[in-house]
């Protein structure tokens, strides 16, 4: 009886420890978006401007917010090894399973990832690529939104192989 019991709370460690690593991978979506804001933030503050159209080849000025908003893009619209692909793919696997409402939703899934993909690679290459307008880029101290790039860029690098590490661990181990 006492194996039994041990045996059972065993396997619903391991469930929880799945669930974590499964919500960590949605979080780190809500991360990457965070970053978006943050590193657009970052470019408001430094060039005082807050029009698409006033800005463009800020890339090379700021690069560490541009490789943050790249970061953030990739997290939120899916693209592998980031971890908004292991969601879009968990949500699309699961909604085919369902029948043909499920297919339905599963390619609205993808077609959405894609258009915001789209839209976000155009917003980063007309701020951060392209030739520079004569807009001033002002001393201001972004020191600690810096370093929360630095934070947030390496969380949504490094959760997905943390998380699919710890889902194959409880998948095999139990």
């Amino acid at each position: 009886m006492t194996l039994a019991a041990l045996a059972k709370s065993g396997r619903l460690g391991a469930d929880l420890l799945a669930t974590l690593s499964r919500v960590a991978l949605g979080l780190s979506i809500g991360v990457g978006l965070g970053l978006i804001y943050l590193c657009l933030g970052i470019v408001m503050r430094s060039a005082a401007a807050r029009r698409v159209s006033e800005l463009a080849g800020l890339g090379h000025r700021l690069p560490l917010a541009a490789t943050g908003f790249f970061v953030g893009t990739f997290t939120i619209t899916g693209m592998a090894p980031f971890p908004g692909f292991w969601g879009q793919t968990l949500i699309s696997a699961h909604a085919m399973e369902v029948g043909p409402l499920g297919a339905t939703v599963g390619v609205f899934v993808v077609l959405e990832g894609l258009a915001v993909f789209g839209y976000l690679l155009w917003l980063g290459q007309r701020v951060f690529f392209g030739s520079p307008r004569d807009r001033c880029i002002l001393p201001s101290d972004v020191t600690g939104m810096r370093v929360a790039v630095v934070v947030l860029a390496l969380l949504c690098l490094l959760v997905p192989f943390y998380s699919l590490a710890l889902i194959q661990y409880v998948n095999v181990g139990m």
